[in-house]
């Protein structure tokens, strides 16, 4: 596995932290969504060595309507998603269906402040990505170390200054003024190949580099939740791993189990994926966390993938419950148990990290 350097990767991690809040809160105040995260701590910026890879997840869900939400936050705007060949690992895998929604926006962390300044999101669904596809461009290949990734780029237009939209003149050209009153044209939009779409209106305003004015990729036609269409209890019945961990997370965030004997069943099934069975157990040690606790704790024994005992401790810290506190002391206290879930340090096992239990990044580095 590739490391990011510390500096960028806690970066990368804080702006993909509140890139997904912003995504939150306005799938929330403007459209009526009701979003929890669906990839525990999506909008928290906690630094941690290793990621689920079974299951890969999007940052959000709507309990609402079951819509689910990939947010996209670079300090350059761009609709640009991050590839690889792996089985599982695409730009649009992890469960995105065609009417799941990609939120871009900038991140401007150049003050210094935290947490720092989020453009308006821009949204896509994964069906009109996934349409445009063709016309991408694809960088060249990351290291084998780092997944062999590339990253695929639709074509689109941030201006750097701030104006107004005017529209496009007889010669294909965007008409825009900028802060000063000056008239000014994008020409270039006329070599994209594929369908040219338009994102702003005569008159609309712009902010620099914050708003993306034209690309390729078709809008959605609406964004408002369409109201409590998503059955949870229903989804969970299902077949498909990622609907029945959406319906699971959902029950559990908004603690509304109104099939308490079907979420035990699920809990307790030896054949269950194991996020399914671990997150309907969160779900009841809510409500009964003498009885559930200590299995959740169990999940992250010293036997288990170092992924699965991760998020079993990070499960662990969701439930209000003293067990929950006496527990995660309890693994703390566990010599053998994985680094990246005894130590307190930032940098898991990587060169520099002590691997000790309750010791401090600072400490590892002298």
């Amino acid at each position: 596995m590739g490391f990011k350097e510390d500096a960028d990767f806690a970066r990368f991690v804080a702006m993909g932290a509140v890139g997904a809040a912003a995504a939150a809160d306005e799938l929330r105040d403007r459209y009526g969504h009701q979003p929890i995260e669906f990839e525990r701590y999506a909008m928290a910026n906690k630094v941690w060595q290793s990621k689920v890879k079974r299951l890969r997840l999007p940052d959000l869900l709507c309990a609402r309507c079951g819509l689910r939400v990939e947010a996209r936050a670079k300090s350059k705007l761009a609709i640009v998603l991050s590839h690889s060949d792996a089985p599982g690992r695409g730009w649009d895998d992890g469960g995105m269906r065609d009417s799941d929604l990609f939120a871009f926006m900038r991140v401007d962390s150049s003050s210094g402040t935290f947490p720092p300044t989020v453009a308006e999101p821009m949204w896509f669904s994964t069906a009109a990505l996934r349409a445009s596809t063709d016309y991408t461009r694809r960088s060249n290949p990351k290291a084998a170390s780092e997944g062999s990734e590339v990253t695929m780029t639709w074509p689109c237009w941030v201006p750097s200054s701030g104006g107004t939209f005017e529209g496009v003149d007889d010669d294909d050209r965007i008409v825009w003024s900028n802060d000063a009153g000056q008239r000014k044209l994008y020409w270039h939009w006329r070599h994209w190949t594929g369908q040219r779409h338009l994102y702003l209106r005569p008159g609309d305003t712009f902010e620099p580099a914050a708003h993306i004015v034209a690309g390729i990729v078709e809008p959605p036609t609406s964004l408002t939740c369409p109201g409590s269409t998503w059955n949870a209890a229903a989804a969970l019945r299902g077949s498909d791993a990622v609907e029945r961990l959406a319906a699971v997370r959902a029950i559990s965030v908004t603690e509304e189990i109104d099939e308490p004997a079907r979420l035990i069943g699920v809990a307790l099934n030896d054949g269950e994926d194991w996020r399914v069975a671990l997150e309907a157990r969160v779900a009841l040690a809510r409500r009964e966390p003498e009885r559930w606790v200590p299995l959740v704790a169990a999940a992250a024994s010293v036997d288990a993938e170092r992924e699965q005992s991760m998020e079993a401790v990070l499960a662990l810290t969701e439930v209000n419950a003293t067990e929950a506190v006496d527990a995660l002391c309890d693994i703390a206290a566990r010599d053998s148990l994985h680094p990246v879930c005894a130590c307190r340090c930032s940098l898991g096992n990587r060169p520099g990290c002590c691997g000790q239990p309750g010791t401090l990044a600072a400490d590892c580095l002298g």
